[in-house]
């Protein structure tokens, strides 16, 4: 089996995304409800839904969110947590983590492979995104250019997305990590990413760090599973 590194991101929404009030003006209970208790009881529920739909819109965009984890876990025998509970730190996070993930695909590199699940089309282009963001300089972080024309390119040989090689990439095939990973026999997590903001607020550092350290190994030991598919490719 070729040398692979498994990784996954953890995002939230940026405090800036946030900072829009309810609107209240444009929001407006049905117009049946006449009594106060009952428009008011409305608006509080109104208002929760709303929250939670744009913690959830603007963490999985790279214009609305940013990064506050990434896990690196090499073939199962070594893992590294990259946490950015702080805003300001997303940026040497970034950093730390292309510098670590250019070392694939190379003559004597670390890794072979870069492997993720819905990576193409999430993870991969979040993290391209948000380095243009913070204009880091990515020939400063990874001199060779080569690899960046292959690194950089989501369906290049050393990016490899699992999802894609359990979909067979059929479009509209349904199924989260989760559901592939109990397929092949992976412990069900007692955790979900739609508790990644609370634990953001929290400060919770550790039980981020867990959660996005779990997908990755689910990730690593998925594509263990289905390697067969991908050598066979």
């Amino acid at each position: 089996m070729k040398r692979y590194c498994a990784w996954d991101i953890e995002t939230a929404p940026t405090a800036e995304a946030l900072a829009e009030p309810y609107p209240e003006d444009k929001r407006l209970p049905p117009s049946n409800y006449s009594k106060p208790e009952t428009i008011s009881e409305w608006r509080r529920k109104d208002r929760e839904s709303w929250e939670t739909d744009r913690i959830k819109e603007f963490s999985f965009s790279p214009r609305t969110g940013r990064i506050v984890a990434l896990s690196l876990n090499f073939k199962g025998e070594e893992y590294l947590d990259l946490s950015a509970l702080d805003a300001k730190d997303e940026k040497q996070l970034i950093i730390d983590a292309l510098t670590i993930m250019s070392d694939t695909g190379r003559p004597g590199a670390r890794n072979d492979l870069l492997v993720g699940f819905n990576s193409r089309n999430f993870d991969w282009p979040f993290l391209m995104l948000r380095m243009c963001y913070h204009r880091i300089d990515h020939l400063a972080v990874c001199p060779d250019r080569q690899w960046w024309q292959a690194g950089h390119n989501r369906y290049s040989l050393i990016n490899v997305d699992v999802r894609d090689i359990v979909t067979f990439n059929q479009p509209g095939q349904k199924g989260t990590l989760s559901d592939w990973a109990a397929w092949a026999g992976q412990a069900v997590k007692d955790t979900a990413g739609s508790q990644i903001y609370q634990w953001v607020q929290e400060g919770n550092v550790e039980a981020i760090a867990t959660h996005c350290r779990g997908d990755a190994q689910r990730t690593g030991a998925l594509f263990e599973r289905v390697y067969p598919l991908y050598a066979g490719a």
